[in-house]
Protein backbone atom coordinates (compact mmCIF):
# COMPACT_ATOMS: atom_id res chain seq x y z
CA UNK A 1 0.00 0.00 0.00
CA UNK A 2 1.61 3.25 -1.10
CA UNK A 3 1.79 6.35 1.00
CA UNK A 4 -0.71 8.96 -0.21
CA UNK A 5 -0.40 12.59 0.73
CA UNK A 6 -3.32 14.06 2.65
CA UNK A 7 -4.27 17.64 3.37
CA UNK A 8 -3.82 18.58 6.98
CA UNK A 9 -1.56 20.02 9.61
CA UNK A 10 2.02 18.77 8.99
CA UNK A 11 2.62 18.81 12.75
CA UNK A 12 0.07 16.00 13.02
CA UNK A 13 1.55 13.96 10.17
CA UNK A 14 0.53 14.21 6.57
CA UNK A 15 0.21 10.59 5.48
CA UNK A 16 -3.10 8.77 5.35
CA UNK A 17 -3.53 6.17 8.08
CA UNK A 18 -3.19 2.66 6.65
CA UNK A 19 -5.08 0.97 9.50
CA UNK A 20 -8.51 2.11 8.35
CA UNK A 21 -8.15 0.49 4.91
CA UNK A 22 -6.28 -2.62 6.05
CA UNK A 23 -7.81 -6.09 5.73
CA UNK A 24 -8.64 -8.16 8.80
CA UNK A 25 -5.61 -10.38 8.21
CA UNK A 26 -3.38 -7.32 7.85
CA UNK A 27 -4.73 -5.90 11.12
CA UNK A 28 -4.33 -9.17 13.01
CA UNK A 29 -0.77 -9.74 11.77
CA UNK A 30 0.11 -6.02 12.11
CA UNK A 31 1.23 -6.01 8.45
CA UNK A 32 -0.43 -2.63 7.89
CA UNK A 33 2.36 -0.86 9.78
CA UNK A 34 5.28 -2.30 7.75
CA UNK A 35 5.70 0.72 5.46
CA UNK A 36 6.23 2.98 8.48
CA UNK A 37 8.63 0.47 10.06
CA UNK A 38 10.67 0.23 6.83
CA UNK A 39 10.86 4.02 6.63
CA UNK A 40 11.91 4.21 10.29
CA UNK A 41 14.66 1.64 9.66
CA UNK A 42 16.04 3.80 6.83
CA UNK A 43 15.92 7.19 8.57
CA UNK A 44 14.82 8.97 11.71
CA UNK A 45 11.10 9.58 11.46
CA UNK A 46 9.81 13.13 11.44
CA UNK A 47 6.28 14.35 12.09
CA UNK A 48 5.55 14.61 8.37
CA UNK A 49 6.39 10.89 8.00
CA UNK A 50 3.74 9.87 10.52
CA UNK A 51 0.12 9.18 9.72
CA UNK A 52 -2.68 11.56 10.51
CA UNK A 53 -4.93 10.52 13.34
CA UNK A 54 -8.57 9.97 12.51
CA UNK A 55 -10.91 12.29 14.41
CA UNK A 56 -12.17 9.28 16.39
CA UNK A 57 -8.61 8.57 17.57
CA UNK A 58 -7.95 12.01 19.03
CA UNK A 59 -7.78 12.71 22.73
CA UNK A 60 -10.47 15.38 22.28
CA UNK A 61 -12.90 12.80 20.88
CA UNK A 62 -12.26 10.31 23.70
CA UNK A 63 -12.53 13.01 26.35
CA UNK A 64 -15.85 14.17 24.89
CA UNK A 65 -17.18 10.60 24.70
CA UNK A 66 -16.30 9.91 28.33
CA UNK A 67 -17.76 13.26 29.42
CA UNK A 68 -20.96 12.62 27.44
CA UNK A 69 -21.50 9.24 29.11
CA UNK A 70 -20.47 10.54 32.52
CA UNK A 71 -22.84 13.52 32.32
CA UNK A 72 -25.80 11.42 31.15
CA UNK A 73 -26.37 8.85 33.92
CA UNK A 74 -29.52 6.72 33.96
CA UNK A 75 -32.47 8.42 35.63
CA UNK A 76 -32.15 8.65 39.39
CA UNK A 77 -28.47 7.60 39.49
CA UNK A 78 -25.30 9.53 40.23
CA UNK A 79 -22.69 10.03 37.48
CA UNK A 80 -20.15 7.22 37.46
CA UNK A 81 -16.76 7.19 35.77
CA UNK A 82 -16.78 3.38 35.79
CA UNK A 83 -20.16 3.35 34.01
CA UNK A 84 -18.84 5.85 31.45
CA UNK A 85 -15.71 3.74 30.82
CA UNK A 86 -17.88 0.64 30.43
CA UNK A 87 -20.14 2.44 27.94
CA UNK A 88 -17.23 3.68 25.83
CA UNK A 89 -14.78 0.75 26.08
CA UNK A 90 -16.85 -2.16 27.42
CA UNK A 91 -17.45 -3.94 24.11
CA UNK A 92 -13.76 -3.99 23.24
CA UNK A 93 -12.84 -5.13 26.77
CA UNK A 94 -15.32 -8.00 26.35
CA UNK A 95 -13.79 -8.90 22.97
CA UNK A 96 -10.32 -8.82 24.49
CA UNK A 97 -11.49 -11.00 27.37
CA UNK A 98 -12.92 -13.58 24.97
CA UNK A 99 -9.68 -13.54 22.99
CA UNK A 100 -7.69 -14.04 26.18
CA UNK A 101 -9.78 -17.10 27.08
CA UNK A 102 -9.20 -18.55 23.61
CA UNK A 103 -5.49 -17.72 23.91
CA UNK A 104 -5.25 -19.58 27.23
CA UNK A 105 -6.92 -22.67 25.77
CA UNK A 106 -4.74 -22.55 22.67
CA UNK A 107 -1.67 -22.06 24.87
CA UNK A 108 -2.30 -25.34 26.69
CA UNK A 109 -3.38 -27.42 23.68
CA UNK A 110 0.05 -27.67 21.94
CA UNK A 111 1.48 -29.54 24.94
CA UNK A 112 -1.20 -32.21 24.61
CA UNK A 113 -0.72 -32.44 20.86
CA UNK A 114 3.05 -32.70 21.33
CA UNK A 115 2.47 -35.53 23.82
CA UNK A 116 0.25 -37.31 21.28
CA UNK A 117 2.90 -36.78 18.57
CA UNK A 118 5.59 -38.30 20.80
CA UNK A 119 3.32 -41.24 21.67
CA UNK A 120 2.62 -41.78 17.99
CA UNK A 121 6.36 -41.85 17.24
CA UNK A 122 7.23 -44.24 20.09
CA UNK A 123 4.34 -46.59 19.23
CA UNK A 124 5.34 -46.61 15.56
CA UNK A 125 1.94 -45.52 14.23
CA UNK A 126 3.34 -44.54 10.85
CA UNK A 127 4.33 -41.31 9.26
CA UNK A 128 0.71 -40.28 8.47
CA UNK A 129 -0.19 -40.07 12.17
CA UNK A 130 3.02 -38.16 12.94
CA UNK A 131 2.38 -35.77 10.08
CA UNK A 132 -1.20 -35.20 11.25
CA UNK A 133 -0.09 -34.33 14.79
CA UNK A 134 2.71 -32.11 13.46
CA UNK A 135 0.34 -30.15 11.18
CA UNK A 136 -2.11 -29.76 14.07
CA UNK A 137 0.70 -28.53 16.32
CA UNK A 138 1.81 -25.92 13.78
CA UNK A 139 -1.80 -24.82 13.22
CA UNK A 140 -2.37 -24.38 16.96
CA UNK A 141 0.79 -22.30 17.34
CA UNK A 142 -0.26 -20.15 14.37
CA UNK A 143 -3.73 -19.59 15.87
CA UNK A 144 -2.16 -18.77 19.22
CA UNK A 145 0.07 -16.13 17.63
CA UNK A 146 -2.81 -14.53 15.73
CA UNK A 147 -5.09 -14.47 18.78
CA UNK A 148 -2.40 -12.99 21.04
CA UNK A 149 -1.48 -10.33 18.46
CA UNK A 150 -5.11 -9.30 18.14
CA UNK A 151 -5.58 -9.27 21.92
CA UNK A 152 -2.54 -7.04 22.46
CA UNK A 153 -3.57 -4.73 19.62
CA UNK A 154 -6.99 -4.23 21.23
CA UNK A 155 -5.54 -3.70 24.70
CA UNK A 156 -2.85 -1.27 23.52
CA UNK A 157 -5.46 0.75 21.63
CA UNK A 158 -7.75 0.88 24.67
CA UNK A 159 -4.81 1.84 26.90
CA UNK A 160 -3.82 4.72 24.65
CA UNK A 161 -7.42 5.88 24.39
CA UNK A 162 -7.91 5.74 28.16
CA UNK A 163 -4.76 7.74 28.77
CA UNK A 164 -5.71 10.33 26.17
CA UNK A 165 -9.35 10.58 27.25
Amino acid sequence: MGDVEAKGNPAQGSQLNHYKDASVLSKVTMWWINSLMRLGAKKNLEMVDLWRLEDTESSRYHGEELARHYNAPPAGEQPSLLRAWRAVYGTRFAQAGALQIVAQVVQIAPFHVLNLLLQSITEGNGWQAGLTWTVLLVALLFVRTIVENHYFAIMMTIGVELRSG
